[in-house]
């Protein structure tokens, strides 16, 4: 009998006429009545519109080596056919990524609150005998309004501005805390931070993430991070300079506009189906209860 390593197994699993790759597990969410109806009013008022001049953003946890004893959530499966029961995440490191998509292509990704620490270099100075080490402070493991404000939104703001250069252009987010424009100290600056560049496209629907094209770049970044060969790592600073390469490889300018181009498609087929879940995208799409 051959042995065959794990690595072995990795790169061979994508390849063939039925390929499997390493697929997020995700919990189904119910849509009420109400996620309905804001679905399918979204899709009909916007399906002809929203290609042409919008940023879709969005972030995304990706997970580097798994403990030994942990339960993974990237597990291997069938393409376009990811488990649904979610599991526990232990990692031994991650990174936390915002980015961008339009039409004219993609943002660099912006690594933000709940990605690993770089580890410390250590110092050439000896501490003193008696003198009492002072205690790490804990990273934020998620991102605040005051985060978001200063970090993630300049960046992502003023790469839209380059990428539709004197053309009105408006901008995507979801319904994530950090995220607010609600009528608060913080959600008054994210708003006024939005207005100064875009149209804020509100309000965005929930339990959404299918409408998102930037969901489908996530998931196609993700799929050639595991499976390209010369992607490799073994810390998190090798893994956050691996991650940036492949989304530089994977989601490029022609894959953008791709995923733009299907956009109509997607939101037709959700409007016809009464806002209902959606699977594929572009002419692929179907209800997801078919």
């Amino acid at each position: 009998m051959t042995l065959a390593s794990r690595e072995s197994y990795r790169r061979q699993l994508p390849r063939g006429p039925d390929p499997w790759i390493p697929q997020r597990e995700r919990p189904v969410k119910h849509l009420t009545s109400k996620h309905l109806a804001a679905r399918k009013a979204f899709c009909s008022s916007n399906g002809r519109s929203i290609a042409a001049d919008t940023m879709f953003s969005d972030s995304k946890y990706f997970f580097g080596e798994w403990t030994a004893h942990s339960k993974a959530a990237v597990v291997w499966a069938p393409a376009g056919k990811p488990p649904v029961r979610a599991r526990t995440q232990h990692a031994d490191y991650k990174v936390h990524a915002y980015a961008g998509i339009t039409r004219h292509g993609a943002t660099d990704l912006i690594f933000t609150a709940g990605t690993t620490p770089d580890p410390t270099p250590r110092s050439g100075t000896r501490r003193p005998r008696g003198a009492v080490p002072a205690a790490p402070a804990d990273p934020p493991k998620s991102v605040s309004a005051a985060v978001y404000a200063s970090e993630v939104l300049p960046a992502l703001l003023s790469a839209g501005d380059a990428m539709f250069i004197g053309e009105r252009w408006r901008f995507q987010q979801d319904g994530a805390r950090a995220h607010t424009v609600a009528d608060t100290a913080a959600g008054h600056v994210n708003r006024a931070l939005i207005a100064a560049h875009a149209r804020l496209i509100e309000p965005w629907p929930a339990r959404s993430p299918d409408l998102s094209p930037i969901e489908k770049a996530w998931a196609i970044s993700e799929q050639h991070l595991w499976s390209a060969e010369h992607l490799l790592w073994s810390d998190i600073v090798s893994f956050k300079a691996a991650l940036r390469q492949a989304w530089r490889e994977a989601i490029t300018p022609e894959v953008c506009k791709g995923l733009f181009a299907g956009i109509r498609n997607t939101y037709a087929v959700c409007s016809r189906g009464g806002g209902d879940n959606v699977t594929g995208w572009g002419r692929k799409t179907k209800m997801a209860a078919a």
